[in-house]
């Protein structure tokens, strides 16, 4: 895959609760039935495409409707080069009886993200709900919005996930509680994909 760059618009994914969903939002889909993968290219691809490698969409707002309130299976954007100017906000996902699933986003080239204040890499000292911690941080509060959290040890290892706000001690990151366990003591690297 190519070099790809998302804008900080997309990195302010925030996870909340809606009731209803927006409109949009993949809540009146049939539940998954396998895990999923889907394209987006910002160049190539069109909205009125089914999101496959083939024929990818254009935005990753169009793959989020195509996701279902009900995560009972894995779903993976991968994202082509380009430019991703959009806003977008995932909601808290039932994961049914999936409890281990997420979402991940995937493209080739990654930089080092440089934090308005504290480290831009170290290790989780423990995890509650949906926040993972690093209790040496001193992150300013929200500037993480839009970067993601590249996991550099354990079983996510080489994963990265959206991080949906932070405080100055920790990272609320999108993962099931299964995932957030594993994270519980992991290391990582705060990036963003490259220009």
């Amino acid at each position: 895959m190519s070099t790809l760059s998302v804008l900080a618009a997309f990195a302010a994914a925030q996870i909340s609760m809606h009731n209803p969903p927006p409109s949009g939002y993949g809540s009146t889909l049939a539940p998954m039935t396998s895990d999923v993968t889907y394209y987006a290219d910002p160049v190539n691809g069109s909205d009125s495409n089914p999101c496959t490698a083939s024929a990818p969409c254009q935005t990753i707002g169009h793959v989020q409707t195509l996701i279902p309130l009900v995560l009972d299976y894995n779903v993976t954007i991968i994202l082509a080069a380009g430019t991703y100017n959009e806003y977008l906000t995932f909601l808290s996902l039932d994961r049914g009886t999936g409890l281990s699933k997420s979402i991940t986003v995937q493209g080739s080239t990654w930089n080092a993200y440089t934090v308005a204040t504290g480290a831009n890499s170290g290790t989780f000292t423990s995890v509650s709900g949906i926040v993972a911690t690093m209790s040496s941080a001193t992150w300013t509060a929200h500037d993480l919005r839009g970067s993601f959290a590249n996991i550099t040890s354990g079983s996510l290892s080489g994963k990265y996930f959206p991080i949906d706000d932070n405080t100055a001690t920790g990272i609320t990151l999108p993962l099931s509680a299964a995932n957030m366990t594993s994270i519980a003591t992991a290391t990582f690297a705060i990036v963003r994909p490259a220009a």
